[in-house]
């Protein structure tokens, strides 16, 4: 009522993760939909990024990929997106590609993740589905390659991520 953006998307786009984690991927989808359109194309970056990763990991948790977003969501990632959102976003987009075929696109994404979520846990429950969509996208191409050991490597790093973040 006041006007303040930032902040009920802020809010609006907590409701919608906490549909799309307890698995309720109709209404999350609604959500970030909703929000990308009140935002507009020229919305604040950080919601923009929010909003089109949750819309692409609702639509991939239905079977659907929608690569014309994950271009969009890429293009928001540089300098002005926040190291928790790119995460977020850069685990997503791979895992989009990696469904959608481009695996040679995909896995540079998942292996980028590394060295930004080791160490230290995100400050940001949302960034797990970037974790989990690095991971999965690896686990894929382990799944092609048991023998490489290299992503082995990679896979047991992401993994070691991952449950960091979950505790």
């Amino acid at each position: 009522e006041i006007g303040d953006r930032m902040r009920w998307h802020t809010c609006h786009s907590h409701v919608g993760y906490a549909d799309l984690h307890q698995g309720r991927f109709v209404a999350a989808r609604e959500n970030a939909g909703e929000a990308l359109q009140v935002l507009g194309p020229e919305g604040a970056v950080q919601s923009r990024i929010w909003s089109l990763s949750a819309a692409l990991a609702a639509d991939m948790a239905r079977d659907r990929v929608d690569l014309a977003m994950a271009d969009e969501l890429e293009g928001l990632l540089g300098p002005a997106a926040h190291h928790h959102d790119v995460i977020l976003a850069q685990g997503v987009i791979a895992l989009a590609r990696d469904r959608a075929g481009d695996h040679d696109r995909a896995l540079p994404l998942a292996r980028g993740l590394l060295p930004m979520i080791a160490g230290f846990p995100p400050p940001s429950f949302h960034a797990m589905l970037g974790i989990e969509g690095g991971l999965e996208v690896l686990l894929d191409d382990w799944s092609a390659r048991p023998g490489d050991r290299a992503i082995r490597a990679d896979v047991r790093r992401a993994m070691s991520s991952l449950r960091m973040f979950a505790r």
